[in-house]
């Protein structure tokens, strides 16, 4: 009975605030892992979009998108990600409230 009591009660309520924090914490990593890269400290070998950002800032004036298009690609997933996790969250609190 404890299980099914863990099962039917406990974790349909925790689950909502655990897919909204990981889903934040999804999107500060990707932030992080491409603020670092933008600064120098990420891995050199490996092609992000920090790192991008970061090497078409010596040519902005003359090709932007070099900039631009990993900045807008960053962005987008992020927001992507914190909308996912959202909308996970929403459609198990509606699935609760409908049961």
């Amino acid at each position: 009975h404890p299980l099914e009591i863990a099962f039917r009660e406990v974790l349909p309520n925790a689950l909502p605030p655990v897919l909204a924090l990981s889903s934040v914490i999804v999107a500060a990593a990707i932030l992080t892992e491409a603020a670092l890269s933008f600064l120098g400290l990420g891995d050199p070998n490996r092609v992000t979009w920090g790192g991008m950002i970061a090497e078409g800032r010596a040519v902005l004036r003359t090709a932007p998108f070099l900039s631009i298009i990993p900045g807008v690609a960053l962005v987008l997933t992020v927001l992507g990600v914190y909308l996912a996790g959202e909308g996970v969250v929403e459609t198990t609190a509606v699935r609760r409230s409908l049961s």
